[in-house]
């Protein structure tokens, strides 16, 4: 039987970092938990439990801090992507109060007209980053968009968002596997952290 696509599906990046706070995330019908687990010198994907209480972890080679991991999940589920995925750091509660880790609800975002959004910037506040990409950003996203990256948007520190499959997929998982084989650049995930909008190119329709 086809498993149904979920609603939503919170993707939480981690290293060592303790993961007690997942019990805040709301769990029910249309909600997906996927948690990753960076791991030095892993070969193989392999799928695990951490800490006392037994939390299921999918380890993945390390690289690229949490930037590697959603882009990981990404690529790897290209084709099965939750409408909508929220994408959060193991040390989540630091970029975002435990009332909004609590309400990471599929219903939070229906009336959300945005394809993607860091957690912390409000709809009114968000719009096009009036300022150009720097040399740093650049050495990233030419890469992937050929020397003609997409501005960029409102962010906030902790690279914690959500994105819509639609945005997601309105680029080829090529692009996303570009990406991906850069994780090992230096700064790649500083400089990700505040671009997530060119890499989804979020206001591709802003181009000139």
């Amino acid at each position: 039987m086809k498993q149904k696509t979920p609603e939503l599906e919170v993707v939480v990046a981690s290293y060592k970092e303790p993961l007690e706070w997942l019990e805040w995330l709301p769990k029910g019908k249309g909600i997906k938990h996927t948690i990753y687990r960076a791991t030095d010198d892993l070969l193989e994907v392999r799928e695990g439990t951490i800490g006392p209480k037994k939390i299921p972890v999918i380890h993945i080679p390390n690289g690229g801090r949490e930037a590697g991991q959603y882009l990981w999940h990404i690529v790897h589920n290209y084709k099965t992507l939750a409408k909508l995925t929220v994408f959060l750091q193991g040390d989540a509660p630091r970029h975002a109060t435990r009332k909004t880790l609590e309400t990471l609800t599929p219903i939070r975002f229906w009336d959300d007209t945005r394809k993607m959004a860091y957690l912390n910037v409000s709809k009114e506040h968000d719009r096009v980053w009036p300022h150009e990409l720097t040399d740093l950003h650049r050495s990233i996203h030419d890469v992937a968009w050929g020397k003609n990256p997409p501005k960029g948007g409102m962010f906030s520190v902790g690279a914690q968002m959500w994105v819509t499959h639609a945005l997601i997929r309105s680029n080829p998982k090529s692009h996303y596997e570009t990406y991906l084989k850069l994780r090992q650049e230096p700064h790649f995930a500083h400089i990700l952290e505040s671009s997530w909008h060119v890499v989804f190119g979020a206001y591709k329709d802003s181009w000139e």
